[in-house]
C-alpha cells in the first residue's frame, strides 16, 4: 500500500481523545520530526562503537492551514498571553486504514498569521510533543474539515480605532516560548514552562498620508494594531511600537513602505 495525502488526516483534542478538532480546511502536515540524540561509546581496541544510546527524546511538529476559526484555536491551544503555563494537547496523523501516529503532550511553540492581498489568510503552527505511539488501526478517526477559510478579502487593518488603507500585507508572529522540562528517570519531558511571549508583526502598505506615517514613525506606544478577519476572529498586538520602516521611490511605481512592531501583549476575539 502506497501511503498518499488525499487519504491522510491530522486533527487535535483537548479532552483526553474524546472529541477531535480540524485545525482548519486545506490542513497541511508540515512534518513531525523525532531527534534521539545517538550517543556512541567508544571502547579500547576498537574503532567501531561499542554501543548506541539514546539519550534525551525530542519530538517536533508543524502544521500549515486556512484558519476558520482563530479564537477557538487560540482558546485551546493556550497562544494568549494571560495563560501561564503551556496547555498539553493530543495530535493525530496518518493515513486512513493504514497508519496513524498519536502524539501526547503537545505544546504550542509558535504562531504565524499572515494576510496577503490575493490570498487565502495563511497560519503556521509550530509546536513540541512529548512522545508518541505508531500503530494502523485507524477505525475510530472520522475525519472532516469544513468551513470558510478567510481570504484577504475579509480583513480589515485597524492602528488603534482607525482603519489603515492600501494595506498589502499583514504578518503576525507569535513565539509562545515553551521550555520543556526533562528530568532523571525519563527520555521524555515530564513538564513544560512558559519563558516570556514574543508578539511581532509586519505590515507593508501603500503610503497615502503623511500625517499617518508621521503618526506611526513616532516611538511612543500606539493602543494596537489589529488584524480583523471578520467571522475567522482577529489578532491584535497590544501596546506596540514601530521597530523598523522603509521604503523606496521609483519611476511609474507605488511607494510601498515596509515596517516592522513588536508588540507587549497579544489578544485574540
Amino acid at each position: 500500500m502506497v501511503f498518499v495525502g488525499s487519504k491522510g488526516f491530522v486533527e487535535y483534542s483537548v479532552d483526553g481523545g474524546t472529541n477531535w478538532k480540524a485545525f482548519g480546511i486545506g490542513t497541511r502536515l508540515a512534518s513531525i520530526a523525532v531527534r534521539n540524540n545517538i550517543e556512541r561509546i567508544p571502547v579500547l581496541g576498537q574503532r567501531t562503537a561499542a554501543e548506541l544510546v539514546p539519550l534525551r527524546y525530542e519530538g517536533s511538529w508543524a502544521i500549515e492551514t486556512n484558519p476558520i476559526s482563530i479564537t477557538t484555536l487560540a482558546s485551546d491551544l493556550g497562544w494568549e498571553d494571560d495563560v501561564t503555563s503551556p496547555v498539553k494537547f493530543q495530535l493525530r496523523a496518518g493515513i486512513l486504514d493504514g497508519m496513524i501516529r498519536t502524539l501526547s503532550n503537545a505544546i504550542v511553540s509558535r504562531v504565524g498569521i499572515a494576510a496577503r492581498q490575493g490570498e487565502l489568510v495563511r497560519m503556521t503552527i509550530d509546536g513540541l510533543f512529548a512522545q508518541q505511539t505508531v500503530g494502523t488501526d485507524t477505525t475510530g478517526v472520522s475525519f472532516s474539515e469544513s468551513g470558510t477559510p478567510a481570504t484577504f478579502a475579509d480583513g480589515t487593518v485597524y492602528d488603534g480605532g482607525s482603519t489603515v488603507g492600501l494595506v498589502q500585507s499583514f504578518d503576525i508572529t507569535i513565539n509562545v516560548n515553551p521550555n520543556p522540562i526533562y528530568a532523571i528517570g525519563s527520555r521524555y519531558f515530564q513538564d513544560a514552562y512558559l519563558r516570556m511571549l514574543e508578539a511581532e508583526g509586519r505590515m507593508t502598505v501603500v503610503l497615502q498620508d503623511t500625517t499617518w506615517l508621521e503618526d506611526i514613525e513616532d516611538v511612543s506606544e500606539h493602543a494596537s494594531l489589529k488584524l480583523d478577519l471578520g467571522s475567522a476572529g482577529y489578532v491584535q498586538l497590544d501596546l506596540a511600537k514601530m521597530n523598523e520602516i522603509s521604503h523606496a521611490i521609483e519611476p511609474n511605481e507605488l511607494v510601498i513602505a515596509d515596517m516592522t512592531f513588536i508588540a507587549k501583549s497579544v489578544t485574540f476575539g
